[in-house]
């Protein structure tokens, strides 16, 4: 039953055909309802996990779900049958929503205050194991993809966690006409993907947020850096339809390309290169500083 969790434990299970349905898929780590058993055997059979088709982006993320970064971590292993002993995954189809697991990935709704905001596309898989070798079945998903559809208020938020080993690197391709929306406020995060392409907002909220490829921003609109948070292009080279600064801006030997700048915060060359194509204004003392390059038109 959705929304009911519970556990069956069976003395051994073997599987020979037919369908054994989990509720689950992202952001979640362990489905619903799982099963416990001492033997696990898979010799054919589907594996059909039901409510992948859209989940709900809150803030901060509660266990079981799993953020955005810990989705795109690599690999997340979402437990369906804890088992002492387990084989045969390899034997087994997996559906998504009775929907067959393709090469191209498996597309899921993400929602943020009941707002359908992007699509994410993942990668499924079976396994007998995890990451910290325990046995059973597990699925293996992993995020590689987000589409963004909307911006603004209701732009996709991406918010690194505190703990140590959280991940802190996005590293999923993104598209899209829609915006985004960086809270690095529990710790710095590198934006890495030179393939991004969206057209939308980008708004450091809170944090340091880096370049880890040129081009990762995409093809951004407007970049807005609030009061208090940093962007670093991180050696890298990016540009933006136009930058608003109410923070810090580093270059850091890198490279960054502007259309019109406002700017009431500070701008730090750092060796790297400034060029607005639409001038602008820049109302902060000493709001432009370091050792660099600075190239105006307009």
């Amino acid at each position: 039953v959705a929304g009911t969790p519970s556990t069956e434990t069976l003395q051994s299970l073997t599987l020979n055909g037919g369908t054994l349905n989990f509720i689950g898929g992202a952001p979640l780590s362990v489905a619903e309802s799982t099963i416990d058993t001492q033997s696990l055997t898979a010799n054919s059979g589907t594996i059909n996990v039901m409510g992948g088709g859209s989940w709900e982006n809150t803030l901060p993320v509660v266990p079981p779900n799993l953020s955005i970064l810990e989705q795109n971590r690599g690999t997340t292993a979402m437990q369906l049958i804890n088992a002492d002993t387990a084989s045969g995954a390899e034997n087994l189809t997996l559906m998504i929503d009775g929907v067959a697991v393709t090469p191209q990935g498996v597309v899921s709704a993400i929602n943020q205050n009941t707002v359908h905001v992007a699509d994410a596309t993942y990668n499924y898989q079976l396994s007998n194991t995890n990451s910290a070798n325990a046995s059973g079945l597990y699925l293996n998903y992993g995020l590689n993809a987000l589409n963004l559809l909307q911006d603004n208020a209701d732009a996709l938020v991406i918010a690194t966690e505190a703990d140590l080993d959280a991940n802190r690197e996005l590293t999923a391709q993104l598209t899209g006409a829609g915006g985004i929306v960086f809270d690095a406020s529990n710790g710095a995060l590198t934006v890495t993907n030179s393939q991004n392409s969206y057209t939308g907002s980008t708004t450091v909220s809170g944090g340091n947020v880096l370049l880890g490829s040129n081009a990762a921003l995409g093809a951004t609109s407007l970049l807005t850096v609030a009061s208090g948070a940093s962007f670093n292009t991180n050696d890298f080279s990016q540009t933006v339809g136009a930058l608003t600064n109410l923070g810090t801006v580093i270059l850091n030997t890198g490279a960054l390309t502007s259309g019109l700048l406002t700017n009431s915060g500070a701008i730090d060359l750092a060796g790297g290169i400034l060029t607005l194509s639409s001038g602008g204004t820049s109302t902060g003392i000493g709001g432009l500083a370091g050792a660099g390059m600075l190239n105006v038109n307009g």
